[in-house]
């Protein structure tokens, strides 16, 4: 799912690709004029809840027009998910998720239920360099 103008859609093509089961895009023109993260979130929760079965949410790590890394946050809030930042490793096991996240000076390992929310620290999804089983 993306949220953004038509170049969105590229990006939802390589998701695609890579074995996504679907692509949902959300594209407003006034949204685009006005967005913050709190509106954001809001549009992105409004969407999620009328998908079935949603497991994982992934986020990236931080916006690169505001730097805010908010609306992981905020949608965790919105959607009542737990909300795991800063992701550098992650591995589903049934109903949860043993995921290892950035801290400073060093890692966390965090198991947590899903559904839940997470945000992916850079080099976490390098195409052909993990491999995740399906949730």
């Amino acid at each position: 799912m993306s949220l953004g103008p038509d170049r969105s859609i590229e990006t939802i093509r390589t998701a695609l690709a890579m074995g996504a089961d679907n692509g949902i895009h959300i594209q407003d023109a006034d949204f685009a004029a006005k967005a913050d993260p709190y509106a954001t979130a809001s549009a992105l929760a409004a969407a999620i809840k009328g998908v079935a079965d949603v497991k994982a949410i992934w986020c990236g790590k931080q916006a690169i027009d505001d730097d805010a890394a908010q609306v992981p946050s905020i949608l965790g809030e919105m959607l009542g998910f737990p909300v795991i930042t800063m992701v550098v490793k992650f591995e589903a096991a049934g109903d949860k998720a043993i995921v290892t996240r950035e801290i400073e000076g060093g890692q966390a390992v965090i198991e947590v239920p899903l559904p839940a929310i997470f945000s992916a620290q850079k080099g976490l999804n390098e195409p052909g360099m993990h491999h995740y089983p399906a949730l």
